[in-house]
């Protein structure tokens, strides 16, 4: 984990001083951080995974204010697991940080939401012991979540992320925490997928909440012919495509951005102060892998 100033230096008299940054990784392993998240006075929540040259564990890191190491947890309650996003929120009994990516056996992942509190312990009447795991609808096919959001009643959660059987498709899933279910009210099951286009992904998501009820944003990419290209969906809030944006299609593909008709895609979304959708990613040329970023009005 890096802290840099808001003028883009490197903080190294107030975070690790004198370095500016913290690594750990427990003996033994290999650590990946994939997603950060900030709670209570400025401490630092980092999601990702711990390696032990035998088997993936979802791991979640604290990292104080000073940029001292809190503490470090994991989840070994199956054989490979890996986590993407995350978001943090106070749900009025406190900050409680919630995870996505994936649980399971190698050939057998399905997309997991876990459930912590800033301590690192599992909420234990989320799901089963703070995890909860969601089977694709057919057997054999796997899933993953890549980006997590609590919506504005903070009482449900909306990922994104990919379903894969013969071809990949990006997936929104809305899931009720009070209720520990899907959604029924999202698309009438409580996820879609889209099959428009082939091997889709959804990668990040946001919520525009300048509309009532607000919408989804999700980046990702799309493969067209022989190559991948940035694509953006927007979605209502009940899990419907809006047909507002971009006509009736409701959503954008982008290819080429640093030219040579190679691959391009969105990592990452956000929405600027004036409303305008704002895409982070990388594009590829004949010769290099440029980082991009796209704004749509």
């Amino acid at each position: 984990v890096w802290r840099f100033s808001d003028t883009g230096v490197l903080d190294t008299e107030g975070f690790n001083s004198p370095m500016g940054y913290i690594t750990d990784a427990p003996t033994g392993t290999w650590s990946y951080g994939n997603a950060v998240g900030i709670v209570g006075s400025d401490e630092i929540m980092v999601a990702g995974r711990i390696y032990d040259f035998s088997s993936n564990h979802m791991a979640l890191w604290r990292i104080d204010a000073s940029g001292a190491l809190a503490f470090t947890t994991t989840d070994s309650s199956a054989a490979t697991q890996a986590a993407y996003g995350m978001a943090t929120a106070d749900i009025g009994d406190g900050y409680k940080v919630a995870i996505t990516g994936n649980s399971g056996t190698a050939t057998g992942q399905q997309m997991a939401i876990w459930m912590y509190d800033t301590d690192g312990n599992a909420i234990s009447t989320f799901g089963n012991n703070g995890l909860m795991t969601f089977p694709p609808a057919n057997s054999g096919d796997t899933s993953t979540g890549y980006s997590i959001a609590f919506d504005p009643t903070l009482n449900k959660l909306i990922v994104t992320g990919e379903i894969t059987s013969t071809d990949t498709r990006m997936s929104l899933w809305k899931f009720d925490i009070t209720n520990n279910a899907l959604d029924s009210s999202f698309n009438s099951t409580g996820y879609v997928s889209f099959n428009d286009l082939n091997t889709t992904r959804g990668q990040s998501l946001v919520l525009d909440t300048s509309t009532n009820p607000y919408k989804l944003l999700v980046t990702g990419r799309v493969g067209i012919v022989n190559s991948l290209d940035m694509i953006t969906w927007r979605y209502q809030s009940n899990g419907l495509p809006d047909s507002s944006f971009n006509g009736s299609q409701h959503y954008i593909v982008h290819n080429s951005a640093a030219g040579g008709n190679r691959n391009d895609w969105g990592n990452d979304i956000a929405i600027d102060s004036d409303g305008k959708i704002i895409i982070g990613g990388q594009s590829e040329s004949l010769s290099n892998n440029d980082m991009a970023i796209w704004r749509y009005r």
